[in-house]
């Protein structure tokens, strides 16, 4: 959901184009960034606030400045 989220920010500027290939780079770097845990549930969300963190972050670098 949140990669279909992302590509619709051409809405607002036709420059705010994202591949499937770099949101996917950015999602296992995600992955790879969220620490260990034996509970499955805390893993779950661990999981999905590092993504989003990680995806807001590169989003956010790439906004022009009349965005922010």
């Amino acid at each position: 959901m949140l990669y279909f989220l992302l590509i619709k920010m051409y809405i607002v500027d036709p420059m705010y184009q994202y591949s499937l290939e770099s949101f996917g780079m950015f999602y296992f770097k995600a992955i790879g960034e969220t620490p260990e845990e034996d509970d499955d549930k805390e893993k779950v969300r661990n999981l999905v606030s590092q993504i989003r963190m990680t995806v807001f972050q590169w989003v956010a670098r790439g906004l022009f400045e009349r965005h922010k």
